[in-house]
């Protein structure tokens, strides 16, 4: 049981630190903000391309490696 506490505590202490780090963004977006949408939106738009193709490609992965039954059924 000890084991299952540590497990606990570590999925906790990795959800804080990604709220942080999500809160932390979000500061330093609405801090750069005021140099204007233009120059935020030249930062911010290749850490939208990265998102917007790693999300499917994770997906993808993901079922090819653990559901492949998925696969089996559509064809």
């Amino acid at each position: 049981m000890p084991d299952n506490n540590r497990l606990n505590v570590a999925k906790l202490v990795v959800t804080d630190i990604i709220v942080f780090i999500s809160a932390m963004l979000l500061v330093a977006l609405f801090l750069l903000q005021r140099f204007g949408t233009e120059k935020v939106s030249f930062l911010f738009s290749p850490i939208m391309v990265i998102w917007l193709l790693m999300t499917p490609l994770v997906g993808v992965y993901n079922i090819i490696i653990h559901y492949p039954k998925i696969l089996k059924a559509v064809s």
